[in-house]
């Protein structure tokens, strides 16, 4: 090698410039920056700088500064900040129209889904009046409706088949009634939320992805329409839960074929195609005429009280009513304190699910109408308002879809109305309630099963993402599967389980892919993929795909071992692109050097390029240039062609 050209003889100004003049004796000027640098002399050059992480007195010295009291009042109770700039003149109007018209709602739902978690219709009203009021006031989004919500509800009523029992003695163990139940497992929900945002865990929705909830609400919603059966025929069938039992519902169902009451079966029919053909193909008709929707589940609940107290249906036609419904507010009362242990788990499962619907909603009218929904206060919102409604008998609330779309299409412009619906259903509690006493559970069961069918075409999502992913289509499939065959929660720790399977494979296949030169510029390509890519002499450059870490280590050593193997030429370098390398680990760091020193044993040279500054830092921790020269470390690949081009050059001279 020409002693005038070795590495160590010039400056970074100096060496650049002998590039320079080698690319244009060579005919590739263009090939070339101004400047060539390896990884050092770069960073040296451009004074790169590295700011030392702070400390953790530190991070809460600058927290302790910028927080006051006033920042934490309206932080804690965002209504104290919106409040104020209210726009009463242009806004009143449209939150009073969209509270009135969510209040209406609340009714038909809150008595209708209160069945499927075993507990008095009443309860669904009070559901929309005590934790709601609390939401408003602590919320950040403008226009989610939240109270009764029928997969969070079927999911309390699995608890309550489990502990709860009216006699108080099952099995030798001390039972509860269906509101002790609920109301503990309200409080555990409520608590997971406040511990999940107060740790700044809001981003936990990200593990549940759009097509496992897809599977997860469909998969439920086959569960609720199957509880709702004995309504349906008007039988009396056991209460089921757990494992499989979808199929010991059906079965029951079917031995018990000749005790079908065709008044309640009949009528819950009537029931589902009266609001399944308004929803298919009356309501954007009427939609264009009323900008308020017509409350066809409150005309129906209204018209079924009015038939069946004046024909008597209970006595006629063996009907099962809704029966006694207090009037007034209920006493507060603590929910027994020695269950919340046992419901660890469902709370939890529940707090996960619930929240991850509500913040999904949130956002997307957060998005909509341009403000910003706070995932953290959101978790704190529905764990404080979940906690406060369980001592007023209150399972666990969740957003729902229809009322806070409807909220939304009404006008509604902030949480005020919720508070408007709030007041109205105050005198529905007071006065109203005795009204819907000789209420047909048949008719309540037939607005269940016209609500999921919202839910059921959720099955379009299952050929959606098949054909998009077969990993997401899988993932659909089982989360459903798993859901209708053994239990919701169950379903739900299945999905998960699949997602972070998916994840954690795709974390352990790396792609090696043999890079070539498209000719007269710095730009390099898979070969396989572009005709026009031309190998360099001598030089093999691979492209590493995907972060480093035990679990692949061996995938990359080998990879890269065949990729030398099967090469036309005879390789004297080797270029590894870490550009796509995001990560690596220590035990990775020990395999590259296994692969520098397994090269150099075969006189093939190994480069690294583009090393992003977190893989620097690991690379330096784990003393990785005390072995491989930091001179062979280049801020592109088109920088370390180029030098070895030179060198080479040299050593010929």
């Amino acid at each position: 090698m020409n002693e005038d050209y070795s590495e160590k003889k010039f400056l970074p100004e100096v060496k650049s410039k002998l590039y320079h003049d080698y690319c244009i004796q060579n005919g590739n000027e263009k090939l070339n920056k101004n400047y060539v640098y390896n990884h050092k002399d770069f960073d040296e050059m451009y004074m790169y700088k590295e700011y030392p992480k702070p400390s953790l007195l530190e991070l809460l010295n600058k927290k302790k500064n910028k927080i006051n009291l006033l920042q934490i009042i309206f932080a804690i109770f965002p209504i104290v900040e919106w409040l104020p700039k209210y726009k009463w003149h242009t806004d009143l109007i449209h939150d009073i129209i969209s509270g009135l018209t969510v209040a209406i709602m609340h009714i038909p739902q809150g008595l209708a889904y209160s069945i499927l978690a075993g507990v008095p219709p009443v309860v669904g009203i009070y559901m929309a009046f005590f934790p709601v009021f609390v939401y408003a006031i602590m919320g950040t989004s403008r226009q989610v409706s939240m109270g009764t919500f029928s997969i969070i509800l079927m999911m309390a009523g699995k608890s309550v088949a489990e502990f709860g029992n009216e006699n108080g003695i099952f099995k030798g163990e001390p039972t509860y009634t269906a509101i002790e139940v609920t109301t503990a497992l309200s409080i555990v929900v409520g608590i997971w939320q406040i511990l999940l945002g107060l740790l700044r865990l809001g981003s936990l929705c990200v593990i549940l992805s759009e097509h496992l909830v897809s599977g997860l609400v469909t998969g439920t919603a086959i569960l609720v329409m199957a509880s709702q059966l004995k309504y349906l025929f008007g039988m009396s069938l056991p209460k089921r839960s757990g494992p499989l039992q979808l199929i010991y519902i059906v079965s029951d169902v079917v031995s018990n074929v000749s005790f079908i009451n065709y008044v309640a079966f009949v009528t819950t029919i009537f029931v589902i195609v009266l609001l399944l053909s308004y929803q298919q193909y009356l309501k954007k008709q009427i939609s264009k005429r009323f900008p308020i929707p017509i409350p066809t589940e409150l005309i129906v609940i209204i018209s079924a009280t009015f038939l069946s107290h004046y024909l008597n249906f209970a006595n006629k036609f063996s009907l099962t009513v809704v029966g006694h419904i207090p009037i007034g507010f209920p006493k507060p009362a603590v929910p027994p304190i020695e269950l919340l242990p046992k419901l660890i788990m469902d709370g939890f499962v529940i707090a996960v699910i619930s929240f991850s619907i509500g913040i999904s909603m949130a956002t997307i009218f957060a998005e909509k109408h341009q403000y910003r929904v706070n995932a953290n206060q959101e978790l704190l919102a529905s764990g404080t308002a979940n906690i406060f409604g369980s001592f007023f008998s209150c399972p666990p609330i969740c957003a729902s879809l229809s009322r806070s779309l409807i909220q939304e299409t009404a006008g509604g412009r902030t949480q005020l109305a919720s508070i408007i619906s709030c007041g109205f259903l105050s005198l529905v509690i007071l006065f109203v309630g005795p009204f819907f006493q000789p209420l047909p559970h048949c008719v309540l069961a037939g607005i269940v099963f016209a609500a999921m069918k919202g839910m059921l075409v959720n099955f379009k999502d299952l050929f959606t993402a098949w054909q998009q992913s077969k990993a997401d289509g899988c993932i659909w499939l089982i989360t459903f599967l798993s859901v209708i065959l053994i239990d919701i929660d169950i379903g739900l720790c299945v999905g998960v389980l699949c997602s972070l399977m998916y994840i954690t494979i795709l974390g352990q296949k790396i792609k090696v892919v043999v890079l070539g030169n498209i000719p007269k510029t710095d730009i390099y390509v898979p070969k396989n993929r572009y005709q026009s890519a031309e190998s360099i002499p001598g030089i093999l450059v691979l492209h590493l795909v995907a972060g480093m870490n035990f679990a692949n280590k061996e995938s990359v050593q080998q990879g890269i071992y065949k990729r030398l193997k099967y090469q036309d030429f005879k390789v004297l370098h080797l270029v590894l692109d870490f550009s796509a390398v995001s990560y690596i680990d220590p035990s990775s760091v020990k395999c590259l050097l296994h692969i520098y020193k397994n090269s150099k044993n075969k006189r093939i040279e190994m480069h690294l390029a583009k090393c992003s500054s977190g893989v620097c830092r690991v690379l330096t921790r784990c003393q990785f240039f005390d072995t491989f020269p930091e001179n062979q470390l280049y801020p592109s690949v088109h920088e370390a062609v180029l030098t070895i081009q030179f060198s080479m050059q040299n050593c010929d001279i």
